[in-house]
């Protein structure tokens, strides 16, 4: 790219990754997305800011920049502007770039990087892209908890989209991602009867003792290799007069079960409703709270050509295309479930992600650009 020049987008990338916009962190979101409102429109883009109904804090705003009055869009570019850091942590360690060209900072490769890269890719387009290409570039403040608001947004553009380009990071290797594991996310509750455990304890429903079954139950379709996962990430229970003096009359768990398919998915997910309709003891009330939920991003066949596109555009700058599957989760699964052909992880490398030790390649950012910029070449030639 001739106008490209990797020490404005590092400026540029520096003023976001100083900003905290952890999740439900409404003025550090919605400086964010101050930043792209004023940017893309600067190109001349549509912008709007949008927020759900459900959303009364307005903690996460969604931008959506769209270049022309069409509610068709040939591609769609798809990032977030949200980090999982608390607020604070952009001052306890700003964005900076060491001597090996890596870029450390709160969200510096999940997600900004990618969409900044976007901005510059957005550009390039419009001066010199494919004529008459209809563009569409969303971005929301709540991937990391799930896309709790954003989902209806991004399934609405879904619906009209040809291809999607996800804009999350690459891997450290450099590798792209092709499918993605669907998840669903329960918090359970239960609630037992109360008893003496010396005097009475057959008059007790024991809600420990209850849950302990579900996590049993679950993690026999545990199965790595093929793809499906059952995870119980925390579980408290107890009540009544304290550890000892009483049978627990209340226990609660929260369960992540993963799978490559919707049909295992949808299996899993029944499971979960019989137990709660039916629990292993009758005497015991289940509460299901559907915390989130995203459909996996299966492969198909046009996802395979998309792909085999992005190892020639590769070929031809000189960076050698390699594409995974993760059992990871982006808003890309949204679009690919809606029949939209995916790319994923098409931000610059990164490493480190979730941790004070993420960072991000900068040498990667340009030839990842001009990979992408091939591929849309080719497919709207």
């Amino acid at each position: 790219m001739n106008d490209f020049q990797l020490d404005v987008y590092l400026h540029e990338l520096e003023s976001i990754v100083n900003i905290d916009s952890g999740m439900f962190y409404a003025p550090g979101t919605n400086a964010i997305a101050d930043f792209f409102i004023e940017r893309y429109s600067a190109l001349g883009m549509n912008v709007k800011r949008e927020f759900s109904e459900k959303d009364t804090e307005k903690t996460s705003p969604i931008v959506i920049a769209r270049n022309s009055d069409s509610d068709t869009f040939d591609l769609t570019f798809v990032g977030h502007m949200d980090t999982v850091f608390a607020v604070g942590e952009a001052a306890k360690r700003p964005f900076s770039v060491d001597s090996n060209g890596l870029a450390h900072g709160p969200g510096c490769g999940d997600c900004k990087a990618g969409i900044v890269m976007t901005y510059y890719i957005v550009r390039q387009l419009l001066k010199n892209g494919p004529k008459g290409l209809r563009i569409c570039v969303v971005m929301d403040s709540d991937e990391e908890k799930g896309a709790k608001y954003s989902r209806p947004f991004m399934e609405e553009i879904a619906k009209h989209t040809r291809y999607c380009i996800v804009m999350e990071p690459g891997r450290a290797g450099g590798e792209y991602v092709k499918q993605r594991k669907g998840y669903f996310r329960y918090l359970v509750r239960c609630h037992g009867i109360p008893a003496h455990p010396g005097i009475a304890p057959e008059k007790g429903a024991n809600a420990i003792y209850e849950m302990s079954r579900w996590v049993t139950e679950f993690y026999k379709y545990f199965n790595v290799d093929e793809g499906t996962t059952a995870n119980v990430g925390r579980f408290d229970g107890g009540g009544g007069k304290g550890d000892f003096g009483s049978v627990a009359d209340y226990a609660e768990f929260t369960l992540d079960f993963r799978s490559w398919t919707a049909e295992q998915l949808n299996k899993l997910d029944a499971l979960v409703h019989e137990l709660a309709a039916q629990p292993f003891d009758p005497r015991c009330k289940i509460e299901l709270e559907l915390v989130s939920t995203r459909p996996p991003m299966e492969q198909t066949a046009e996802a395979e050509h998309l792909l085999d596109l992005l190892k020639e555009s590769g070929q031809e700058v000189g960076v050698p295309i390699v594409a995974v599957a993760t059992g990871g989760t982006s808003d890309g699964n949204f679009f690919a479930n809606l029949g939209v052909t995916t790319i994923d992880a098409c931000g610059p490398t990164c490493s480190g992600l979730h941790t004070e030790a993420e960072y991000f390649d900068t040498k990667t950012v340009e030839p990842r650009m001009d990979v992408l910029l091939r591929l849309i070449s080719k497919l709207f030639a």
